[in-house]
């Protein structure tokens, strides 16, 4: 699989995540690359929390003019 530094942005692949970065020494920083789907699925959830959030917030000024 291929991995990526949060820290240091280091990429290589791998079987198993380690627990520090080769490159760095960071601890616990390296993580899997997402693939292009999963970046995009992450995006969609983002956008749809958003827009939840924004109607929340409308909901709540519609609820505090009303008073």
């Amino acid at each position: 699989m291929e991995l990526q530094c949060l820290k240091c942005h280091y990429q290589y692949e791998s079987e198993k995540i380690p627990l520090t970065c080769p490159f760095c020494g960071s601890e616990k920083s390296v993580k899997p690359v997402p693939s292009a789907s999963e970046l995009l699925l992450e995006a969609e959830e983002a956008e749809k929390k958003a827009e939840e959030a924004e109607k929340r917030k409308q909901e709540w000024k519609e609820k505090l003019q009303e008073k």
